[in-house]
């Protein structure tokens, strides 16, 4: 028997403590018992199969939902089962607490949400795959430790490689666009005409400038610092990010490369 068929056809139990009188009979159906935990897992093998026999889903194709919970899980099981790719997105107007990474623990043999009980969450900012789609890398900005030793990451406190902030504080503000307009000055400024935001960085950029032609390195540190962020900010005012300008910075660095290249 394959996954897909022991998805339903749950048990149904009685729930005889609950009912009030003898001839009251309450019944429940425990839809926790199929493969993807949830009654999602009919939901989802339901929608790709009617899919299917419609024409609208053939070998080959991708299937693209948005969703923060057990659809998700349950179409990736299905389109896994079935040979089908599945792209899964977070709609920007889920809350933060849904945002939050969930890993499976084979010895709870359950799903285990980091930092549920010490509070040291890991809140999502997206999930990819390795070039051989067996693995998955995690992007999130960790809420304190990452290690039950107390460090940073399991690797210790003193492992990041000189710029990894950047990546940390891209997903930072990139963590903002869904936040509470009050919450912070990053969400206020995210949630402002693309105008202002182009301003601040003219702003910052001018008092960066004249912190290098006649301050001192620390006001120049601290004015760059300024910089870097509205930087930011500006670009995931327009949907891009930190990801989007390393690749325009790489692929400039391998034209030149290639030019210099050709002419020696």
């Amino acid at each position: 028997m394959g996954v897909l068929d022991s998805i339903g056809n749950t048990p149904l139990v009685r729930l005889e403590a609950l009912s009030p009188t003898p001839q009251v009979h309450i019944l429940a159906k425990l839809e926790g018992n199929n493969p993807g935990g949830s009654v999602k897992d009919r939901i989802a093998l339901a929608m790709v199969r009617d899919a299917e026999r419609s024409g609208r889903l053939r070998k080959g194709d991708t299937i693209l939902e948005a969703t923060s919970g057990n659809t998700g899980i349950g179409l990736a099981m299905v389109g896994a089962a079935l040979g089908y790719r599945v792209i899964l997105t977070m709609p920007e107007c889920v809350s933060l607490e849904r945002r939050k990474v969930v890993f499976y623990s084979r010895s709870r043999r359950e799903l285990w949400e980091k930092g549920a009980t010490s509070g040291h969450v890991l809140e999502l900012v997206d999930i990819r795959t390795d070039c051989d789609r067996d693995a998955l890398l995690v992007r999130a900005i960790p809420h304190g430790p990452t290690c039950h030793l107390g460090t940073r990451s399991c690797f210790g406190n003193d492992t990041d490689a000189p710029g990894a902030f950047l990546g940390e504080l891209d997903g930072i503000v990139a963590g903002r666009r869904a936040a509470p307009v009050a919450s912070s000055y990053t969400a206020r400024l995210l949630a402002d005409t693309p105008l202002r935001r182009a301003q601040k960085v003219g702003e910052e950029g001018l008092e960066t400038a004249l912190a290098g032609a006649c301050q001192g390195d620390a006001s120049l540190l601290a004015e760059s610092a300024d910089l870097v962020f509205h930087l930011l900010v500006l670009l995931h005012g327009r949907n891009l990010d930190l990801g989007k300008l390393t690749a325009e910075l790489e692929r400039r660095h391998r034209d030149a490369a290639g030019a210099s290249a050709e002419q020696s």
